[in-house]
């Protein structure tokens, strides 16, 4: 599997189209996969502050690349991309950039053998489906808000809490791996789904639904019965009516077994639920009306996670946290600092920076310099 992954960088850079370049090729063929193209300065704006290009390459291997490739060489001269720049500049000479992609080179070469056939295990899944992605585009939510907004929302949240997920396709029918599945709009799917869903949540595992899902089937004809189709025992909940107020769309949820974790906020609609939490059999079900605003949305996806049996890490967002076993079968964890300052991240557990040879406790603050990285290796005690 090979892709390309630009994005901007200076004060833009989060690092987040790295992950979701890296959590949606992965499960692919469930291995790890080739950067074929990443930018080295790209067009005016996104040229890198220092540090940047080596805390991205590393990031890259943080989500299981198994290698980097830049574009292009040098800068050319005419034609459409002649301010698209390269590793070397119009005038051929090595420079900064040139010299950090090198100190990168030397790093790979240095880290290779901790490094080579990581493996990531997630727990977390976010299922998209390109034909909701379509179905959206003829059908808007609104106008200002499509389906890639509410995927991005969701894997956004995510990120920032360090809660690492695969993005799979919906149809990709092994969920064995995954304790929680979250379905972010997926307004249209087939009665198999449908009951892949019913039979992952009655053997015990987590399931998280957007607003607008399992509404219509998959040639977008809208069902006939109660929303959610087919569901509704196991979000233990059911709606019929559907507005906006703002930008917010609402689905009006109405409890029958679930719990309403929360109530809209409105001066008519109230009584209906935004959040429900619903137990069927063995698993937990989850239902969100809304998309709520950024910082809620992470506190109500770490609280499901947390409900599936897997916990936040204690770094967040601008540290980034990011995991994996070795060839060898040791942990290993990636602490990447996305900020123009200095910063403190936990140590997750005991263990050796590998780029810089120190050996660190679980729950020391490790001092991660700014736009940089330590890499730990998990140690015997």
């Amino acid at each position: 599997i090979g892709t390309d992954i630009y994005c901007p960088t200076a004060d833009r850079l989060t690092g987040r189209e790295i992950a979701f370049g890296g959590d949606s090729m992965r499960p692919l063929r469930r291995e790890n996969y080739l950067v074929l193209e990443s930018q080295s300065q790209a067009f005016c704006g996104w040229l890198p502050y220092p540090g940047q290009l080596r805390l991205m390459a590393l990031s890259h291997l943080a989500s299981g690349a198994r290698g980097v490739m830049y574009w292009p060489w040098f800068s050319i001269h005419n034609g459409i991309e002649s301010y698209w720049k390269g590793i070397l500049n119009h005038d051929g000479e090595q420079d900064a950039v040139y010299e950090e992609i090198s100190q990168i080179g030397g790093d790979l070469r240095r880290l290779s053998p901790a490094l080579w056939g990581m493996k990531k295990k997630n727990r977390i899944a976010l299922i998209v489906s390109p034909e909701a992605l379509h179905a959206l585009r003829w059908f808007p939510t609104d106008k200002d808000i499509s389906y890639n907004d509410v995927v991005n929302a969701f894997h956004q949240a995510l990120y920032r809490r360090n809660l690492e997920c695969d993005i799979l396709y919906d149809r990709e029918t092994d969920w064995s791996p995954y304790s929680l599945l979250i379905f972010p709009e997926l307004y249209c799917c087939t009665d198999a789904l449908i009951q892949r869903v019913r039979e992952f949540t009655a053997g015990g595992g987590s399931v998280f639904a957007g607003f607008r899902s399992f509404f219509a089937d998959e040639h977008l004809k809208i069902r006939r019965d109660r929303q959610p189709h087919g569901l509704t025992d196991v979000f233990g909940m059911h709606y019929s009516r559907f507005t906006k107020d703002g930008r917010t769309w609402m689905d009006l949820l109405e409890p029958d077994t679930a719990e309403a974790v929360q109530r809209y906020d409105h001066p008519y609609w109230s009584r209906f639920a935004s959040l429900t939490l619903n137990r069927f059999e063995k698993g937990h079900a989850w239902y969100l009306g809304t998309l709520p605003e950024e910082a809620e949305l992470e506190e109500i996806l770490c609280r499901a996670a947390e409900a599936a049996g897997i916990s936040a890490p204690s770094n967040r967002w601008p540290i980034v946290q990011r995991e994996g076993l070795s060839g060898a079968g040791k942990r290993l964890a990636f602490l990447l600092n996305y900020s123009c300052h200095q910063r403190e991240a936990v140590c997750p557990f005991t263990g050796r920076d590998l780029l810089t040879g120190i050996s660190w406790t679980a729950g020391d603050f490790l001092p991660v310099s700014d736009w940089g990285a330590a890499i730990l290796e998990e140690e015997s005690l």
